[in-house]
């Protein structure tokens, strides 16, 4: 099974950022991305979680992987320091 992440921003441009697949509770990859990836996992349930900092909003989703998917994840900026 090969799961897609396609990470953009709050204007919908591609970013970083880090991402981790779990299996139950055990990690069965990280890595840190460049707005997109492409991850093969072995057909099961799986949580992805993706995280650019603490200025963003952790995304987290629950996937059931048994063929091919692609996640879109638009990560939301909670603090913008430009604005103070």
């Amino acid at each position: 099974m090969k799961l897609h992440l396609v990470i953009t921003d709050e204007n919908g441009r591609p970013c970083a950022a880090c991402a981790a697949v779990y299996h139950d509770t055990d990690m069965v990859s990280r890595g840190y991305y460049e707005g997109a990836a492409d991850i093969s996992l072995p057909s099961s349930d799986y949580r992805v979680d993706i995280r650019r900092g603490k200025l963003y909003r952790p995304f987290t989703a629950e996937v059931s992987a048994c063929e091919e998917q692609t996640i879109h994840v638009r990560l939301e900026r909670i603090y913008d320091p430009k604005q103070d």
